[in-house]
């Protein structure tokens, strides 16, 4: 929100939603604090990029033979040591007594309840670092281009802020629930673009679905865009079919739901967003960039604009009560 501030004429909303959300993750899982720049390249990330994936049978094929062998152990060298010394960071903390909350303080924790290896406890960490910081600037970039698709939406948003926070204070979670319109923006975000859109799972066993043999390690691909409602385990319905389904749903579904919330709402009491002037043309919402786990809009210019002349002094004021 701050980069935004500054850089209200023409800023880089890409770079922003992508340090912003890096900042969280890496929060979450190391208890790090904000990120001064927008993240890594993620492009050692990238499914459905390799053969291999759909031809299991090419995992024989000699490693001189296959370059895709050696990137891939390129890239996990690389992550495992990556992954390593920021799990590293949080045992020397906890060696001298500093006990913040993170993942990584949790699993280190408790290692006689999980049993789990160093290695596999950087990699669990860094796969919820690598999945949350993709996906959560991805639906922030296909909400935005929805903002600017559909101005009449921005209206409505901004007068449920109006009436529900005022222009005294900036949202906070406290607030969500009295904000339907945003909440159900997060859900129309998430069904109308998921951002990890292929949701790919494995069947854990052979199995037989309406006549069709499914065999065990077989790759399946959900639809996204199944008209059905997609109930939860406790009957609620859904809506969409961001986070998949029954066991392997996605874990950090409260986490993400509460931070679009939270953004959306935050973005909307500051700034109004609009198309540059001179701008012609439809915006393209059809074509999809494939990124790293996630799948971006094509690249769009917009305008920003403060609502009020006090609404960035109150959120660096609201910051510095958190630092």
């Amino acid at each position: 929100m701050e980069g935004f501030s500054k850089s209200v004429s023409r800023p880089s909303v890409k770079k922003h939603f992508q340090r912003h959300a890096w900042s969280i993750i890496l929060s979450i899982n190391y208890h790090l604090p904000p990120v001064e720049s927008e993240g890594r390249p993620t492009q050692e990330l990238d499914p459905g990029a390799r053969l291999v994936e759909y031809f299991p049978q090419m995992k024989y094929i000699p490693s001189r033979f296959a370059k895709w062998k050696r990137d891939a152990q390129y890239w996990f060298i690389q992550d495992s040591l990556r992954y390593g010394r920021l799990l590293s960071k949080v045992a020397d903390d906890l060696a001298k007594g500093i006990d913040q909350p993170s993942f990584g303080a949790t699993l280190i924790k408790n290692q006689d309840k999980y049993r789990l290896s160093e290695l596999e406890q950087a990699w669990l960490v860094g796969d919820v670092l690598s999945a949350g910081g993709e996906t959560t600037s991805t639906a922030l970039h296909w909400w935005l281009l929805a903002l600017l698709t559909q101005p009449e939406v921005q209206v409505r948003a901004h007068a449920e802020l109006d009436e529900v926070v005022g222009c005294a204070r900036p949202p906070t979670f406290a607030d969500l629930p009295s904000l339907p319109y945003i909440r159900a923006m997060v859900k129309e975000v998430l069904r109308w673009s998921p951002a990890a859109p292929f949701g790919a799972h494995a069947s854990s066993a052979d199995d037989w679905y309406e006549g069709m043999f499914i065999p065990k390690d077989t790759v399946v691909f959900l639809n996204m865009r199944v008209k059905d409602q997609i109930k939860l385990m406790d009957g609620r319905e859904e809506g969409h079919t961001s986070f998949g389904y029954g066991r392997r749903v996605c874990p950090g579904r409260p986490v993400a739901e509460g931070t679009l919330g939270i953004d959306f709402a935050t973005l909307l009491w500051a700034l109004r967003f609009e198309r540059p002037g001179g701008a012609e043309g439809e915006l393209d919402v059809h074509t999809v960039v494939h990124t790293g786990l996630s799948a971006y809009p094509v690249p769009f210019e917009c305008k920003i604009v403060h609502r009020f002349a006090e609404a960035e002094a109150l959120l660096k004021e609201a910051l510095d009560l958190y630092e």
